[in-house]
């Protein structure tokens, strides 16, 4: 081998002084192993939510396309749960961090049609930084936040649910992609505080645009959270089918520790819930059906584009969410910005949407060119033109409401 150091105008002798001379860092150092024997291994029992759907004490996933009713079924689970429609768990309270829907217009309204006792109900978000009105304002930061979330929970004493939606907003550790590695340390300290707590923790995921045929291959991060994940829950409709009234379908895809392949069916209602100030909005809620025999697959199979209608009509839905009446040229300007388009039959489009969601119309009193689209029994006529200037704004927040008697 050639030697350079004459060349560099150096002796090779210092250069082997600086190698022993070079300290070890901690992270060169070998790690201890230690063998422990199976036998001084405490055996745990798998204890369950809902009985082989979803878990106590690890992740599940909940996963769908937006927009078809995710947050609808972990409400209504939230629901049972908080009015103790769990007859092995009896009661227990539930913790919701979302930066997806705000609390007050979404949130808590489809808590109360849900019939949730809303006192069990609890929004976190870091002190100083919580606002109903901006959802992504919750600022909660794993794994930063783990420890301090999981001395909440236990502060709150009968917490058995907590429901991060979506997940990947809070896992700070994804900086790279979706690697399995990279996933499942980013996910270990949401397993550590199920673990340590008993919860069970409710992951919300997306399904993404690609033309997977299967729940592994269509979930975003596709192999990375279908691995991580102890139970995985497929939520969706028939055909990815968006009007209301096409059935949900809750399937269990995998499932680690009980069976797999279990599906349930519901349907997508209207609700209409009492605000503080005593109007009456309009919300949404699921209805169950019963046990459904469907595979997974269908959920995905051919999925079509929703005709002009049909977007329409559910985007009708999400504008009026939330309030007793609006100025009808206010929803068609947000139906026109929400579906991208104006379709020469919007207006046609639009009675159909207000005959399917139950709402009533008439034009405004003492206001030139104004309609108002009001749930039956409103008082419309004392709506004034300061009111319509004025619309949208917030309705006040919303108090619990009695037991509706919802279903498993």
């Amino acid at each position: 081998m050639k030697d350079v150091s004459k060349e560099l105008n150096v002796s090779a002798e210092p250069v082997a002084e600086v190698i022993e001379m070079t300290p070890r860092t901690d992270a060169d150092a070998p790690r201890q192993l230690v063998a422990t024997q199976a036998s001084r291994i405490p055996t745990r029992k798998t204890y369950w939510l809902i009985d082989d759907v979803v878990r106590l004490g690890v992740p599940n996933i909940l996963a769908g396309f937006g927009g078809l009713g995710k947050s609808l079924w972990f409400c209504h689970v939230t629901a049972l749960l908080t009015r103790g429609k769990f007859e092995r768990h009896g009661s227990g309270s539930a913790v919701i961090c979302s930066t997806e829907d705000a609390w007050d217009t979404t949130l808590v309204p489809r808590l109360k049609a849900a019939g949730a006792d809303l006192d069990r109900v609890f929004h976190v978000g870091i002190d100083g930084n919580e606002d109903p009105d901006d959802p992504s304002l919750s600022g909660l930061e794993f794994p930063k936040d783990i420890g301090a979330l999981e001395d909440l929970i236990e502060d709150i004493g009968d917490v058995k649910l907590l429901i991060l939606d979506p997940l990947e907003a809070f896992l700070t550790d994804l900086t790279t992609g979706f690697s399995n590695a990279e996933v499942r340390r980013a996910i270990r300290p949401v397993a550590e505080l199920a673990k340590n707590t008993g919860v069970a923790v409710l992951c919300i995921a997306h399904f993404n645009k690609g033309g997977g045929q299967t729940g592994y291959e269509r979930l975003t991060g596709s192999s990375a959270y279908y691995n991580a994940a102890r139970v995985l829950l497929l939520f969706g409709s028939e055909d990815g089918a968006t009007t209301m009234s096409d059935k949900r379908f809750l399937v269990v895809e995998k499932n680690n520790d009980g069976n797999s392949g279990q599906a349930f069916s519901y349907l997508q209602e209207l609700a209409s819930v009492q605000a503080d100030n005593g109007e009456m909005i309009s919300s949404m809620k699921l209805r169950y059906l019963g046990a459904a025999d469907i595979e997974s697959s269908v959920l995905f199979r051919g999925q079509k584009e929703p005709s002009v209608r049909e977007q329409v009509k559910e985007a009708y839905a999400d504008v009026v969410q939330g309030w007793s009446w609006a100025p009808r040229r206010k929803i068609k300007e947000q139906i026109i910005q929400a579906i991208a388009d104006e379709p020469r039959s919007l207006d046609q489009y639009l009675g159909t949407a207000r005959q399917v969601h139950g709402w009533e119309s008439h034009q405004a009193k003492g206001i030139a060119h104004t309609w108002i689209d009001h749930l039956p029994g409103y008082d419309w006529d004392s709506i004034t033109t300061q009111d319509v200037e004025a619309w949208p704004h917030r309705p006040d927040s919303l108090p619990p409401d009695g037991d509706q008697g919802v279903l498993l």
